[in-house]
């Protein structure tokens, strides 16, 4: 689809969820203004959205972190079940829908993890390679949408902080390549 279209689709998803939201964002193709985009990339905290950490020892004796997203509101999954939904579930952290014949991808996140999501989701995918490698250069683990560090979950709730912990330059995304 065309840059244009990608947009005006991204903004009525933006402009039907955002009342449900604690934040919401474009993200991918459309967020870079590729001037062909595949699909339209969204990400989103719903009302009600924070992270919930469970603690526990795990077999060596050390700490071990799980995560679990707070419900969501029932007026964002019902917005979001508005679409047909070809994947995913509206309680859970990504749904793809149809939204008249386009593909939208929606990634749930919670606020602490909101910038590491916006930016690997933006991409392209090199920079967001690039990302996790230098992360991992400098001891961090990138798993289930969160950065660790020596097994404790980090907050990134910006993107340009990703960008920061990465030692990577930011670049506004439309320079992105």
């Amino acid at each position: 689809m065309l840059l244009n279209h990608g947009q005006q689709i991204a903004n009525e998803i933006i402009k039907h969820l955002q009342p449900h939201c604690q934040r919401i964002a474009i993200a991918g193709s459309v967020r870079r203004q590729a001037a062909v985009c595949k699909d339209v990339e969204i990400v989103c905290v719903p009302n009600g959205c924070k992270a919930i950490w469970n603690k526990a020892a795990d077999i060596f004796g050390g700490t071990e972190y799980s995560v679990q997203y707070a419900k969501y509101s029932p007026e964002f999954i019902a917005a979001l079940s508005a679409y047909p939904i070809e994947k995913g579930h509206p309680t859970g952290r990504y749904v793809k829908i149809n939204y008249m014949g386009s593909i939208v991808d929606v990634f749930i996140c919670t606020p602490t993890n909101f910038g590491y999501i916006h930016a690997i989701r933006t991409g392209p995918k090199s920079i967001s390679q690039r990302l996790v490698v230098n992360l991992k250069l400098r001891g961090y683990e990138c798993k289930d949408g969160w950065v660790y560090k020596d097994g404790h979950p980090g907050e990134l709730k910006e993107e340009s902080e990703v960008f920061a912990l990465a030692q990577m330059k930011f670049y506004d995304p439309q320079y992105r390549k």
